[in-house]
């Protein structure tokens, strides 16, 4: 039987942790975000300022391209926003996502993948991480096996960067997600060599095409969660070189606003990039 390879790409807000209180392994939280506004933040001009104090409420989800779905139990799906996905592909996909709510999120498939020993990934690092690793989630991902690498998606010049993870699984049958809360529990089948993302990302990019040019501050949620989490404000940014992501149709990839230079202690580049704890 051929081998396949199931592809989780990451994006947004997720720090992939193997200390996560009471729960043994490597795991990523995918932080809840809703919309407050942060007193702390100071802008040189007045009008960043005010628009900037507000963080933007986010939503985490599951995409999947409908040609690899399989089967859905306790999920409704819906159609993803065609502002998201790129025009330039001669047959683009036709993106689904499922919503995540506080789940326990597992990746089932049947290859001989390696047990993931520890959280080993160039990614930016928070100066402290007990506190983000206590946030309340939108989910929390088990990554017991498989190969991770991080990739960086470049925006407009190659030193404005958003980092993302990929999890390879080898796999012979199909990918399945379940998704527990309580004794709810939810499944997607996918096929097995299916690419799905998990993404955190404000709300806004999904209901509004002009996201890109509404002059929303996309990195702020990613600047109020480090400095109200820790004590130490800041990222350390990846000490090796992080290879480019793979071109896709999805255009959660697109264009993000630069942050003020004057953030840069508590930002690693772009906003909403995942990050690594310890």
């Amino acid at each position: 039987m051929k081998e396949l390879i199931a592809t989780i790409h990451f994006i947004g807000l997720a720090l992939f942790s193997s200390q996560v209180p009471n729960v043994p392994g490597l795991h990523v939280l995918v932080p809840r975000v809703e919309s407050h506004v942060h007193e702390e933040i100071q802008l040189t001009d007045d009008v960043d300022f005010l628009q900037a104090k507000t963080v933007e409420p986010h939503q985490a989800f599951i995409i999947y391209d409908q040609n690899d779905f399989l089967t859905e139990i306790g999920w409704t799906s819906e159609s993803l926003p065609a502002h998201l996905t790129r025009t330039n592909v001669s047959e683009p996909p036709r993106y689904r996502f499922v919503r995540l709510s506080g789940e326990l999120v597992k990746f089932h498939t049947d290859g001989r993948n390696a047990t993931v020993q520890n959280v080993s990934l160039p990614l930016p690092r928070p100066k402290c991480g007990a506190g983000i690793a206590e946030a309340d989630v939108a989910a929390t991902i088990s990554i017991p096996v498989g190969q991770l690498g991080t990739c960086a998606a470049h925006f407009t010049s190659t030193r404005e960067r958003r980092f993302d993870t990929q999890l390879k699984l080898k796999n012979y049958g199909e990918l399945i997600i379940t998704a527990q809360a309580g004794s709810v529990l939810k499944a997607l089948t996918l096929r097995g060599g299916a690419t799905a993302y998990v993404a955190n990302i404000p709300e806004e990019m999904l209901s509004d095409p002009a996201w890109q040019a509404s002059g929303a501050k996309h990195f702020i949620a990613y600047y109020d969660l480090i400095t109200t989490k820790c004590p130490e404000q800041g990222l350390t940014p990846p000490t090796t070189t992080v290879k480019s992501c793979p071109v896709s149709a999805l255009a959660l990839t697109a264009e993000v606003l630069k942050p003020p230079t004057n953030l840069a202690q508590a930002i690693t580049d772009s906003g909403c990039s995942n990050s690594a704890w310890p």
